[in-house]
């Protein structure tokens, strides 16, 4: 897991080749399906991403994590985890009012990430076939948002994709520009 300092006071961890320790109960699945073709040698890999934004007096809040598992098949199976009960508090959140962090993501989100998959369908194609898991997360009570899981997900598909480590400044350019993209979710 790495810290990045995102400027102005917002912040970010990024964890590639696992995930932090909490998982979604999944409850309420979502599964999507894309075209795909397997790609030999491909590799399982893990990314997840957690952001802290201030917007004035509020701030923005996420945890996100996925896992993709190669296969033969001629599709890229994905599964959106959401829970109807939030989990527990998770101790761990970058965000100061830690006690508002809960695990789990909760079923309003769970459409924002299909969204923000279906708009990188180039992306999706170069994972190639298998199974692609949006099975980590945590969200705030107050400072989650759609735009919020949108911007993790579009996010966190960019670094599995990415051919190379994807450096700091990378991870800010892709989270602004997703986060203040003013389109609709």
């Amino acid at each position: 897991m790495r810290e990045i300092d995102c400027g102005k006071h917002a912040r970010a961890r990024l964890w590639v080749g696992e995930l932090p320790g909490i998982r979604s109960q999944c409850g309420f699945p979502i599964a999507q399906s894309f075209p795909a073709k397997p790609i030999s040698g491909a590799l399982s890999r893990s990314v997840a991403l957690e952001m802290m934004w201030p917007t004035g007096p509020r701030w923005l809040y996420g945890l996100l994590g996925a896992t993709f598992t190669p296969g033969h098949a001629s599709a890229l199976d994905v599964t959106i985890c959401t829970d109807d009960i939030p989990g527990g508090a998770f101790e761990d959140a970058l965000i100061f009012s830690r006690n508002d962090v809960r695990m789990g993501l909760l079923p309003e989100y769970g459409p924002a990430i299909a969204t923000a998959l279906a708009r990188h369908p180039g992306e999706l194609q170069a994972l190639g076939a298998g199974t692609l898991d949006f099975n980590c997360a945590a969200h705030s009570e107050i400072g989650s948002a759609v735009a919020v899981f949108r911007t993790l997900a579009s996010t966190v598909l960019s670094v599995l994709t990415a051919g190379q480590p994807v450096a700091d400044d990378q991870i800010v350019h892709l989270l602004r520009s997703q986060l203040f993209s003013h389109e609709p979710s």
